[in-house]
């Protein structure tokens, strides 16, 4: 399984089109329908992985406003989530959980114009380091504001952080471009290690 995900994983991550991201499942299907061996099975879920592409797309745009990509970057950002626990922590989650972009996507006040040129605005907006998850009541309250808000934001419920990946951000005194690159080449680590074959 952890074979597959690694694989399937790939193509999400490429933003391949789905028929062509399921072509491991059906490839899978056969192998196992026609009674290949353990072995022969993980080759031809090898076959499909591909880790130079998988490593070129980490550094792209993450976020997409459509509903199937979003659902895409929670998914790995909740696996990141859980990655960041030892082994003796079971965490589950519910409730409305979003994606929370921490440069604001609009309305940028004069903390951030301070901070990040339209350029570097544009290039790092949705960008794995850019992003983290929040319970949906805090997203909206967090919004546009300083990072300095935001972080109280993030910890307001009880001084309680939800997610281990969003507790990191509030570890960074500032938000400017040096601590959103730092951090993205952090993530980009974590993912490599849980998704390379």
């Amino acid at each position: 399984m952890e074979t597959f995900e690694k694989s399937y994983i790939h193509g999400w991550f490429k933003k391949q089109i789905r028929s062509k991201r399921e072509i491991v499942c059906y490839s899978t299907l056969v192998a196992i329908n026609t009674g290949k061996s353990f072995d022969e099975i993980i080759t031809v879920i090898k076959d499909h992985a591909d880790n130079e592409g998988f490593f070129l797309s980490l550094d792209d745009d993450m976020y997409e406003p459509s509903p199937t990509r979003t659902n895409f970057i929670r998914s790995v950002l909740l696996r990141i989530d859980q990655e960041m626990q030892d082994e003796s922590v079971c965490k589950t989650y519910h409730g409305r959980i979003t994606i929370e972009h921490v440069l604001p996507q609009r309305s940028l006040n004069e903390y951030w114009q301070k901070r990040f040129t339209p350029q570097q605005h544009s290039s790092w907006l949705h960008k794995f380091g850019n992003l983290t998850l929040m319970s949906g009541i805090k997203n909206s309250e967090a919004q546009n504001s300083s990072f300095d808000k935001k972080k109280e934001v993030y910890g307001k419920s009880n001084k309680k952080v939800s997610f281990d990946i969003t507790k990191d951000i509030c570890e960074y005194s500032d938000w400017d471009i040096k601590s959103l690159q730092d951090r993205h080449n952090r993530l980009v680590e974590m993912a490599k290690k849980i998704w390379q074959l």
